[in-house]
């Protein structure tokens, strides 16, 4: 009986100089898009886990392994190899280096370097606000705080290897600003923006369209798309936290406030209000405490409270100390509270409107329907639940898109 040895190797040992046969009863090769997408993605997220701007290539060598999956060959009688478990990946692995192998040669090096140069912008832009400023590419940056990871290939379709570093920019914002608002739209009406959700939309209904197109081609496909779309932030009067978008609900809590303190004039504090964890975190705050009695006048069970209470307008981004704090107050105490906080939260208070002409002049220009309110029934759950719909649209604009050109 033959021995069966297992050990680790990597492809360069495994495929360097050797050749491998298929038996007759071995399947044909099935692998589609979806397959060698998902190969890719993994190999670059493995990639980019390691590596850093700068690095030179022979750093390369020292970076983490991707674990592949046992392959599972045998050498016959007459020395020929064969393959019994692996040819899909072995023979997929195989097209990918011959296709790279391809992009390297010399006709192709420009090519390589531009597009290489321009990804690695945006994924510093990604993981770096202050980089995303600089660059102008802050869309990218909001794009990945929600992990949508396709918008690497979006962002580079329509690029053109003769755009000018300017141009580049200005594509580069057109799609991150579409994809900003495609995002937030389908988070607001509860929709997947996962990678195996959309990569369909994303490959074939959005990078095919808009591959080369110049800026202004560029702004007419992706407004007509998002002119096309049901989903508005108007058909859905009910968005509210649940169990699995508290993230979200944090993260567009975050731009809410940092849009309505920006556009009154005061400083950005958004690197803060994105800050989830350590003492200096902060979290999303119910304006009402979590106690059903004292709102029995208006809701009859616990569940309808419960759904009123998590709606996005009962609700504020403040310092975790704060509710740890003040939380399980009545409205009544924690408004004076509140006054001590961000905008959006002072904006409770009528003393927030008391010379503060930035503010004053914003809501002037915006027509933006905010007021004070001393009490906090249900009625004013349901007007601040309308104010932060008119601010989201106001965010996430379509008309942003002609903006940039």
């Amino acid at each position: 009986m033959k021995k069966i040895d297992g050990h680790p190797t990597n492809i360069r040992t495994l495929l360097g100089g050797a050749k491998f046969s298929i038996d007759y009863y071995q399947r044909e090769y099935r692998w589609k898009t979806k397959q060698i997408d998902e190969l890719i993605h993994d190999l670059t997220d493995k990639f980019l886990e390691s590596h850093e701007a700068g690095n030179e290539r022979t750093a390369v060598e020292s970076y983490s392994h991707y674990f592949l999956g046992s392959i599972i060959t045998s050498v016959r009688d007459d020395g020929r190899k064969y393959i019994i478990d692996g040819q899909q990946r072995l023979t997929s692995l195989t097209i990918l280096l011959i296709h790279i192998c391809h992009l390297l040669q010399d006709e192709q090096q420009e090519d390589l370097a531009f597009y290489g140069h321009w990804y690695r912008q945006m994924r510093e832009a990604a993981e770096d606000y202050r980089v995303a400023q600089k660059l102008r590419l802050e869309p990218v940056f909001f794009n990945s705080l929600s992990n949508f990871t396709l918008q690497y290939p979006v962002l580079l379709a329509p690029l053109v290897k003769t755009d000018s570093d300017a141009v580049v920019i200005q594509k580069m914002r057109i799609v991150a600003l579409y994809l900003d608002i495609m995002i937030a739209r389908r988070v607001w009406n509860w929709r997947d923006t996962s990678y195996s959700t959309m990569q369909y939309n994303m490959f074939q209904l959005v990078i095919l369209n808009i591959r080369g197109k110049d800026p202004v081609e560029l702004t007419k496909i992706l407004t007509d798309r998002l002119a096309s779309e049901k989903e508005l932030f108007s058909t859905n009067d009910r968005f509210r936290l649940h169990g699995m978008n508290r993230r979200q609900i944090q993260r567009m809590l975050a731009r809410m406030t940092d849009y309505v303190e920006t556009q009154s004039g005061l400083q950005s504090h958004l690197s803060e209000y994105i800050h989830r964890h350590g003492k200096n975190g902060y979290e999303v705050e119910h304006i009402w405490a979590n106690h059903h009695d004292l709102h029995q006048d208006e809701f009859g069970h616990p569940s309808d409270f419960s759904d009123y209470r998590n709606r996005i307008g009962g609700l504020l981004l403040l310092p975790k100390s704060f509710n740890a704090s003040y939380g399980d107050l009545p409205y009544e105490e924690k408004r004076e509270h509140y006054y001590g906080q961000n905008l959006l939260a002072r904006s409770l208070h009528e003393r927030a409107y008391d010379h503060n002409p930035g503010f004053r002049r914003f809501i002037e220009q915006s027509g933006l329907p905010f007021r004070a309110h001393q009490q906090f029934k249900k009625q004013d759950l349901d007007a601040r639940q309308g104010l932060y719909q008119k601010i989201a649209e106001k965010i996430w604009s379509p008309d942003l898109l002609t903006q940039e050109i």
